[in-house]
């Protein structure tokens, strides 16, 4: 009977370590940094975040600069794609301060 015991609370430990590990995942999965991953954004929309021209916008895309994709014929940019941008440029710039 002890046995039985042993083993039931044996099974009932790695069911909670399994489901705590299953509440994180749940929990990275709703995560503010990982829902700004999936959005996009419109070329304008991107234009007004970094302050550039579309024109500008273009060049970087084509040189690869900032990432994108394309839907059809529109292009869309992912946020986290902006931000990485743009924390790139301020430590050029503050880097040339220096």
């Amino acid at each position: 009977m002890q046995e039985l015991f042993k083993a039931l609370a044996d099974d009932y430990r790695k069911l909670h370590e399994k489901l705590d590990a299953i509440i994180e995942s749940v929990g990275k999965m709703n995560s503010p940094q990982n829902k700004l991953a999936d959005e996009y954004v419109e070329i304008m929309q991107a234009c007004t975040i970094l302050g550039i021209s579309r024109r500008t916008l273009y060049t970087l895309m084509e040189e690869g600069t900032i990432p994108y994709v394309q839907y059809n014929r529109k292009r869309k940019i992912r946020l986290t794609d902006l931000q990485a941008f743009l924390e790139r440029s301020m430590r050029a710039k503050v880097g040339s301060l220096l």
